[in-house]
């Protein structure tokens, strides 16, 4: 009675993270292939499979995962680590990613290296809202370009991506 249980209980709630919940590489790598967000038929002819033949593949996938949709089984292989972000193309992402919890990364405690007073006062311009034109001016610059690599130094020392992110970092830092 128990060998029953146990094989109805594997079969309609999968583990989280266990040694019997283990893929095949033929399976992660149709599971890849759905995450870049191409048809069954496109799938089929990269693996040199029948299109009948991943299609049923398809489905033994959603049955040990236990879903309906390749939102669900996507977002569960994320979930459960089997298939990275990064395998999600551009044009997916949002579709399987919208409800995914996003990972922020810690905010640094002191930047990179000590920042230069032409960083800083770009930071202040950025922050009020300057655009690189308006910046390059009142800094006294040659052209904008010197402007945007004051502006990547600056990301760079305070590990952001982006000058909005590098503002953001500068004020909760108190550099600005």
């Amino acid at each position: 009675m128990s060998n029953f249980l146990d094989i109805f209980n594997k079969q309609y709630f999968p583990p989280e993270k266990d040694e019997d919940f283990v893929l095949r590489k033929s399976q992660i790598e149709l599971l890849n292939q759905l995450a870049k967000g191409d048809t069954i038929k496109e799938t089929a002819e990269r693996m040199n499979l029948k299109y009948y033949n991943l299609q049923k593949r398809t489905q033994l996938l959603y049955k040990k995962f236990n879903v309906k949709t390749r939102k669900e089984l996507i977002s569960k292989a994320i979930k459960y680590k089997i298939i990275k972000t990064s395998a999600i193309t551009p044009k997916f992402r949002k579709r399987f990613l919208k409800n995914m919890p996003v990972e922020i990364e810690p905010l640094p405690t002191k930047p990179r290296f000590k920042l230069e007073d032409d960083e800083i006062t770009l930071l202040k311009l950025s922050a009020t809202g300057a655009t690189r034109k308006e910046i390059t001016k009142q800094m006294h610059l040659y052209n904008v370009y010197a402007a945007n690599c004051i502006a990547s130094r600056a990301c760079y020392n305070l590990y952001a991506s982006n000058i909005t992110q590098a503002v953001a970092i500068a004020k909760v830092l108190n550099l600005i």
